[in-house]
């Protein structure tokens, strides 16, 4: 519900904040992915298996949907306090289905339970517009699950040393996808 709620409120507390300036989403290009992959592959890391086709469709997914929002783009655990999602650094205007893509990877919520999740999501949301919403979402979901584990694995495993914990989240993000 934390995040519901952050992607209904978002956009208004920010604006009524008047210095913020909300930017779209970085959506990262497929050379980008691409380079930060060979790297990783470079210092001996684990890479994921890029489907190329399906990072395309899910780059232009992303760049083209008009279904978009104040997204956090990096909701993982550790950027949470309690019910709060904290480091901004990648907010902007992007496609929910970026946020609820790692949400359900992280926790390896199966295909077949999305539906019941969203479904709450929306209702926390206090959408208006649920069946409209869900079928968005579960479209987006399709697009962008593929395009969001490359990006996170490729540029977590570009880094030279890698811990446990990311190794570990990589490894949970390479199975969903």
């Amino acid at each position: 519900t934390s995040l519901a709620m952050f992607h209904k409120e978002s956009e208004k507390i920010l604006r009524e904040e008047g210095s913020v300036e909300i930017r779209e989403y970085n959506v990262r290009s497929l050379d980008h992915i691409l380079e930060q992959q060979a790297m990783a592959k470079s210092l001996g890391h684990r890479t994921f298996p890029i489907d190329v086709k399906r990072l395309e469709e899910g780059i232009a997914y992303l760049e083209e949907t008009s279904y978009k929002t104040v997204i956090h783009g990096d909701n993982k655990d550790a950027n949470r306090m309690g019910p709060y999602l904290v480091d901004l650094e990648l907010i902007g205007r992007g496609s929910p289905a970026v946020d609820l893509s790692l949400l359900f990877m992280q926790y390896g919520v199966p295909k077949q339970d999305r539906g019941k999740l969203i479904d709450l999501y929306l209702n926390a949301k206090c959408s208006e517009q649920i069946e409209e919403e869900k079928k968005l979402l579960q479209e987006g979901l399709e697009f962008t699950s593929h395009y969001i584990a490359a990006r996170i694995v490729a540029s977590s495993s570009s880094k030279k040393q890698l811990g446990k914990k990311t190794l570990d989240e990589n490894e949970r993000l390479i199975s969903y996808a």
